[in-house]
């Protein structure tokens, strides 16, 4: 059990790293390849635009003067060192129990290390319909959104003890 539990997380932590890894990769893409501002078409109904969001999710406190940016650091922070302790204290839970909480400690690794390096974080996907849209997100965000999602979904289907 002790050898199964280590390896369950081991993986849980291989899968984490390589989200943030695919999250960088693609914010230092568009970084590179966009300009700021400027949308793309992709697909319809999804598009590409460079944007650096100071704030939190949403755009949530980016008009502040700064001081967000160290807050949101702490926040990112906290919340990884809680999700470890979490993913740790459920260890010997099944890896799909698991899952949503590695996709949210994913996300907020990705987004806290632009955080540190920028002050902002790098969004690039927009999603729309017509003249709808969603606001501008990554790759972090989209993990963080699918983990919260799973965890809603779990608690509804959790049976009482």
């Amino acid at each position: 059990m002790m050898a199964e539990n280590g390896s369950k997380l081991a993986f849980c932590f291989f899968f984490t790293a390589s989200i943030v890894f695919i999250d960088q990769i693609t914010k230092q893409y568009a970084e590179k390849n966009l300009i700021y501002g400027e949308a793309v078409d992709i697909f319809p109904g999804i598009r590409m635009a460079l944007l650096h969001n100071p704030g939190a999710a949403f755009g949530i406190l980016s008009n502040q003067s700064g001081w967000q940016v160290g807050f949101l650091v702490g926040v990112s922070l906290l919340a990884a060192i809680g999700l470890v302790l979490w993913i740790w204290l459920q260890r010997d839970e099944s890896f799909y129990t698991l899952l949503p909480l590695v996709l949210v400690l994913a996300g907020a690794i990705g987004n806290g290390i632009d955080r540190v390096r920028f002050g902002f974080v790098v969004d690039f996907i927009s999603l729309y319909y017509e003249r709808w849209s969603w606001p501008t997100f990554n790759v972090a965000d989209l993990v963080i959104s699918l983990g919260v999602l799973l965890l809603i979904l779990k608690s509804f289907s959790s049976k009482p003890d």
